[in-house]
Parts: C-alpha cells; sequence; structure tokens
C-alpha cells in the first residue's frame, strides 16, 4: 500500500517532462510540480511542522493548492482543505478545533485571517498567493528551498486530511482521512486499470478543491498522468472558454453548474469536441442532466457518496437510460444493504429504508468526537442518514435526506422523487421540495423553483403537469424564486426554505 505523494514522486521519475499542472499563465512538469512540493516541504520543516501536525489552507483554485496538499503529506501533516467563503469566526473554528499549527493562505483573505494573527501567537500564519492570482508570491519565497525529498517516513495508515464536514445543520465535524483510504481506492480493480492512461489528457479543476470530490480528482490525476488545469472561473461563458483554451477533457461540477452551463452552450457558440466526459454528483442529478448532455455528444457520469464513506457508487450512460434517476451501481469493494430506519432489520429489494454501507474507504472517524463515531456505525456498517432502495438489477435509488422526508397525515413524502418530476419540467432550472407544517396534515410539501431565464412558466402550468405524474398528496404548492440557498459545496440549504416559510 502506498502513500497519495508517493504516486507525485513516481510520476516526476516516469514521466517528468509531461505536464502536470496547468493554470491560464504558468505550466508545471511533473518533474517541477514535485520540485516545487518538495521545497514548500522544507519551509514547513524549517517552521516546525512536524509528522501529525495540522496545516490550513484557506485557498482559491490556483496551482498552489495541490502543491500545499501534496508538501503537508510529505513532512507527514496533516491538510485541512478549508471552505474559500470561510469567515473569521469559522476559520477561527477551523483553527481552534483542529489545533492547527500551521495556516497558508490567499493574500485575498487577509483581511479574514488579520484578527487570528494578531490573536493566536501560537500558530504560523503564511500569506502565499499575490490577490491578482500571479504566484510570484509562493514562488519568491520558496526558491530558496532544497527540491531534495524532505524524507520523513509517512505510512499508509498515517492521518492525511482533516476534512469538516459540510452538513447544511449543526456544527461541523471533523473526519480524518488516512492516506489508504484514497490509495486502496486508486489500486483496487475498478480504478487501478486506469493508471498512466491519463497521460496527455486534461482534467479541468473548476469545482473547490477543498471538496471531497475535487481531491478524489486531483490526487486521481496524478495517479493516472493527467495534467490538471486549475481555473478560479466559476460562470458558465469563462467555463467555456477555459474549455475550449486548454483542451479540457473531463471535469467535476455540481449538477447545476452543468445546468447552468448547458443554457450558455446553447446560448453562444462553444466547441465542445474536446470533452470525453464530464462528473457530478454531490446532490441529486435530475435525469433530464443526462439527455442535454447526450444531445451534445458529451456523456455525463454520476456517482454517490460522502465525505466519511467517500466513493461509492457510480452511474454511466452506457447503464441505460431506464437507471438515469438512481445512483447507479456499487462500484469495487463496497457493500450497500437497506435495512428498517426503526428496527433496523435488513429490507427486500424494492423497499425503501435506511442506507447503510461497509467499506474499505470509510473514514477513520469524527476525530476528537468519540461520541459522534459511535452513532455513526453499526457493527462495522455506517449510517449514511439517507434513505434509499436498490431494485432488482442492483441499483442503488436515493430517496433524500431522512432530516428531509415529508410526513403528510402519516404518509411519507420523499422530496428527491418530487424534484424530479418538477426539473422535467420546460422552463425549470432548479427546484426544492421540503415539508411546511399543516395543522390538518402534519406538513405538506412546498417547491420552491427556478425558472430559466425568460421561461413563462407559471404555477398552473406545474401543477397541471404533475397532476398523474404524482401522486395528489405529492403535489406541492408553488413558489417562483431567483435562486436557492446553498452551502459552498453546493447542497440546497432545505432549513432556510423551511424556516422562511412555515405555516405559509
Amino acid at each position: 500500500m502506498k502513500t497519495i505523494h508517493s504516486y507525485l514522486v513516481e510520476r516526476s521519475i516516469e514521466t517528468p517532462n509531461f505536464e502536470g499542472l496547468v493554470d491560464r499563465k504558468h505550466r508545471y512538469t511533473f518533474k517541477q510540480y514535485n520540485e516545487e512540493v518538495n521545497r514548500l516541504a522544507h519551509y514547513m520543516k524549517e517552521k516546525g511542522v512536524k509528522k501529525g501536525d495540522r496545516v490550513a489552507l484557506l485557498l482559491e483554485n490556483t496551482l498552489f493548492y495541490p502543491v500545499a496538499l501534496f508538501a503537508s503529506f510529505k513532512v507527514g501533516a496533516i491538510a485541512i482543505p478549508t471552505n474559500s467563503e470561510s469567515t473569521t469566526s469559522e476559520m477561527e473554528n477551523v483553527i481552534d478545533s483542529a489545533q492547527a499549527k500551521l495556516v497558508l493562505y490567499d493574500e485575498k483573505f487577509a483581511s479574514v485571517m488579520a484578527p487570528l494573527i494578531e490573536e493566536k501567537g501560537n500558530v504560523i500564519f503564511k500569506s502565499v498567493m499575490a490577490q491578482d492570482e500571479s504566484l510570484e508570491g509562493f514562488q519568491q519565497f520558496l526558491k530558496n528551498y532544497s527540491t531534495d525529498e524532505p524524507n520523513i517516513v509517512v505510512n499508509p495508515e498515517d492521518p492525511a486530511l482533516f476534512l469538516f464536514t459540510s452538513g447544511t445543520t449543526g456544527k461541523p465535524k471533523i473526519c480524518e482521512i488516512v492516506h489508504k483510504t484514497y490509495t486502496s481506492y486508486f489500486e483496487s480493480g475498478d480504478v487501478s486499470k486506469w493508471k498512466n492512461t491519463g497521460e496527455g489528457a486534461r482534467f479541468l479543476a473548476v469545482h473547490p478543491l477543498f471538496h471531497m470530490s475535487s481531491l478524489i480528482s486531483v490526487f486521481g490525476a496524478v495517479f493516472m498522468g493527467m495534467t490538471v488545469v486549475c481555473s478560479m472561473k466559476s460562470e458558465p461563458k469563462q467555463i467555456w472558454e477555459v474549455i475550449q483554451d486548454q483542451k479540457i477533457n473531463s471535469m467535476m461540477a455540481f449538477p447545476y453548474v452543468y445546468n447552468h452551463m448547458i443554457e450558455e452552450y446553447h446560448k453562444g457558440n462553444y466547441d465542445a469536441s474536446s470533452l470525453k466526459q464530464l462528473q457530478t454528483g454531490g446532490t441529486k442529478v435530475p435525469s433530464s442532466l443526462f439527455d442535454k448532455y447526450k444531445e451534445i455528444d458529451v456523456p455525463l457520469l454520476s456517482g454517490y457518496g460522502s465525505t466519511e464513506a467517500f466513493v461509492l457508487t457510480r452511474y454511466v450512460p452506457s447503464m441505460g437510460r431506464e437507471k438515469a434517476d438512481s445512483a447507479g451501481l456499487p462500484v469495487d469493494d463496497i457493500e450497500i444493504k437497506i435495512v428498517d430506519k426503526d428496527t433496523h432489520e435488513p429490507l427486500e429489494k424494492g423497499q425503501v429504508g435506511e442506507i447503510l454501507i461497509r467499506s474499505p474507504y470509510v473514514f477513520e472517524g469524527y476525530w476528537g468526537n468519540e461520541e459522534a463515531t459511535e452513532k455513526a456505525f453499526e457493527d462495522g456498517w455506517f449510517l449514511m442518514g439517507d434513505a434509499g432502495m436498490i431494485d432488482e438489477d442492483g441499483f442503488l435509488y436515493i430517496m433524500g435526506r431522512y432530516k428531509d422526508v415529508i410526513v403528510y397525515g402519516g404518509e411519507n413524502i420523499y422530496p428527491d422523487g418530487v424534484e424530479e418530476v418538477l426539473t422535467s419540467i420546460k422552463g425549470v432550472r432548479e427546484a426544492a421540495v421540503v415539508g411546511m407544517k399543516d395543522e390538518t396534515f402534519g406538513e405538506v410539501p412546498k417547491a420552491f423553483i427556478v425558472k430559466q431565464p425568460g421561461s413563462p412558466l407559471s404555477e398552473e402550468d406545474v401543477l397541471s403537469y404533475c397532476k398523474g405524474r404524482l401522486s395528489d398528496y405529492k403535489i406541492p404548492t408553488v413558489e417562483f424564486v431567483e435562486s436557492l440557498p446553498k452551502n459552498p459545496v453546493g447542497k440546497v440549504l432545505k432549513n432556510v426554505l423551511r424556516d422562511r416559510k412555515q405555516y405559509a
């Protein structure tokens, strides 16, 4: 078993002159990539960062992000990728709860960090990037450090990452992820066949790099030999321009991003011929989205997982259009079972219950929170907190978070099923369904809908479309909104929607 950074060392020897890391101004071969990582690792050693210490990263999607991750690994430190929209108080919570020793941050976030720099004398703070996206700042302070390997003994069982959960309610917990979580996945039969197949391929890192799915992509790119193109451009027009300019072959984004992109594609004159596949996940993927990208000959792939559970299932178009509203089939070495929410007795195929998983890639636990860790597992099975079912062909269907299930007069309404119908309506860009308190039925469904620009869609149109496609009690009332509230990793904040319109 290997460590994550061992792949970069191998790549720098086997394909030293291949492009490994690129942005709009700079290009690193794998050899240069590894050398820059080593320089930063020696800087960390000089500052007293030792094996097991924590390094917090408040960075945007620039070349420095992967460099900082790999440098942390090489000195045996634990990297903490933090939300780039964090406030001062949120960063203080990260630093205090994870006991960070070093904080690397972009100059853009200087105002966020300033109060903490004054207050926390036991923590080292280092600004590494200029606000104009240039690398000169970090290249200057690293240029005199050695490019030799730091030669710290790091084992596959050692912690590599502290990832804060992205839950929409409550205080985030710290997920402890070890090196072998990633490396055992890459070395598994499901993925190992792709080693070296990415040589010359180009992956666009526009998805936030603090997110689990982005980390899988960045580390996987090194494993496969792909070039990672870092971009801070998030508008659909800008993304298409980068795809064309850099001849991008694949990327990762949330479903709503791809919705906006396909709208922009049809408005502009873009060349999508370089794209071989697009990856998505993080939330329910409308089956209609697969159709939209099929029309332009770009396969859309989706997956299901979580910060704690890593990758669990995968859906690819070749599995069949009739399975597009599923989460796909389990990846290698993953066991999934559906149990009764209350009794935890196993359920038959086709029955809806709680999703439990057993996996070699599951996290070690919630760091510093033994009670939460114990509650998250049952006899070696991790409780996902999602309602779902497995069909006769073994495909997993996600019905939604149990906390989001709407109980209408004793009947369960799973929001994902209602949202699937709503997003298939012409003129609907996004939809979220929540339960509103009701004195008669306990809860009733309400839909918040974002229309596509210029759509004349009315509430009557929506209700008419739902009639016959949904049971009467599942048909929601409708409110059109400009946008849906989301957390930084793209999950709709349904608690915000519920609080906004109680008893409406």
